[in-house]
């Protein structure tokens, strides 16, 4: 992945964790890919979305959003899913 790349990755995903009311952090592993498409449009029609980032690009956005502080980073391993929600009652599936 190209840096440019990664930049705009870690903007995008600033933003939406900035305007997150909700951030739920998911294992995925195991899940056949129609799952998580079943996900993916089920937590579409409940206002929230779902994606899986890099965790390193993801430490980086929450940083960048002000959800941790300073030196302070998620002890993430593996591929991590991520799910944001803007609305102010989440229901998710």
């Amino acid at each position: 992945m190209k840096l440019q790349e990664k930049k705009d990755i870690v903007k995008q995903l600033t933003e939406s964790v900035a305007n997150a009311k909700a951030i739920v952090f998911t294992d995925f592993q195991g899940l056949k890919a129609e799952k998580v498409r079943e996900l993916r449009r089920a937590l579409r029609a409940s206002g929230a979305t779902f994606q899986v980032v890099k965790n390193t690009l993801l430490n980086r956005s929450l940083k960048d959003a002000r959800v941790l502080n300073g030196a302070e980073a998620l002890a993430l391993e593996g591929p991590t899913g991520v799910i944001l929600t803007e609305a102010k009652e989440p229901a998710l599936p």
